[in-house]
């Protein structure tokens, strides 16, 4: 059994918790996360299986590595940002993370209401397997994982598989043998599918990808323009097709998108408290303070001064 797999500076977790076993590492009813050892259910090789729940957005984690493993984190809901190796990757739904035994990481934002699984695969030693594994088996799931970019589009499946585990860990009136045999097909058909072999028809589509992609710029670069005409020059489909496959890929319209990215990072902006609420609007693309007061407090539900005492407890400089 592993015990301690996190290098000394993070501040995540230190220790695996017994086999079978929960951990709640924070205040209750507010900002979860549980901490599982799946060795009990004959997988000694996964000692943590962890569920994400914050309410709040938190300070940045601590750069570590996890040595001798490989760790796999998948967004359920919200959005988080991490820097592995010097590089930005933005986690949203629908992505996930693989990282290897030698890849510093830390978590350096997180949106409100963010809801995240991790778990980590410890490596056997040269010349064996994963325990309940064949030779073969072992080396072509390792391997497969070897393989994979840091940023991985596995679409919804594993997020509703690790979804599946962890209701299955904390269901206490199932039979302990069922609960094993179901815990073990969950995890090996995660693990198994993970991947290309995990999107829907839907999300194979070259144009559905493409959204996204002009999503994740969106909320990337607010600044830029995103006029109609720009955005059918670049997908080659009507304004119709596009919001449609917008409101398919995030919920809104592209313009209410785009609005809702720009909010966002103004919110970020004025919690630094080193620009003004006009230079802020100026900046993000708005035609002027009013302009951007009104949409702010269309969006957040009060304007951005009242915003800031709220959150910060001080007026942001005029």
């Amino acid at each position: 059994m592993i015990t301690s797999f996190i290098d000394k500076g993070a501040s995540d977790f230190t220790t695996c918790p017994p086999p079978g076993s929960i951990q709640e590492l924070c205040e209750p009813h507010e900002d979860r996360r549980v901490i599982a050892n799946l060795g009990i259910y004959g997988l000694p090789w996964i000692p943590v299986f962890l569920k994400i729940s914050f309410r709040k957005v938190h300070a940045p984690s601590a750069e570590h590595v996890h040595k001798g493993s490989i760790e796999l984190i998948v967004c359920h809901r919200g959005i988080s940002d991490y820097c592995v190796r010097g590089m930005r990757y933005r986690l949203r739904p629908g992505r996930a993370l693989v990282l290897g035994p030698s890849d510093r990481h830390k978590m350096t934002w997180m949106s409100r209401s963010y809801v995240a699984y991790s778990l980590l695969i410890t490596l056997p030693k040269k010349g064996n397997a994963l325990d309940g594994l064949s030779m073969a088996e072992s080396r072509w799931l390792i391997g497969k994982f070897r393989k994979f970019p840091v940023m991985v589009e596995c679409g919804t499946f594993a997020a509703r598989v690790m979804s599946r585990i962890a209701l299955l860990f904390q269901n206490r009136s199932m039979p302990a043998a069922e609960k094993a045999l179901r815990m073990r097909a969950e995890m090996l058909a995660l693990l198994a599918n993970f991947g290309s072999d995990g999107l829907s028809d839907e999300e194979r589509d070259p144009l559905t990808q493409r959204v996204r992609d002009l999503a994740a710029e969106m909320s990337f670069h607010p600044d830029g323009s995103y006029s109609m005409d720009e955005l059918i020059s670049r997908l080659s489909i009507s304004a119709p097709a596009i919001i449609r496959q917008f409101k398919a890929a995030t919920g809104l319209p592209p313009h209410a998108y785009l609005i809702k990215c720009r909010i966002d990072a103004a919110k970020r902006r004025l919690a630094k408290g080193n620009l003004t609420i006009s230079r802020i609007a100026h900046d993000l693309g708005f035609p002027s303070t009013q302009h951007f007061s009104a949409q702010f407090k269309a969006t957040a539900g009060m304007c951005p001064r009242d915003w800031l005492k709220r959150v910060r407890g001080t007026a942001e400089p005029s």
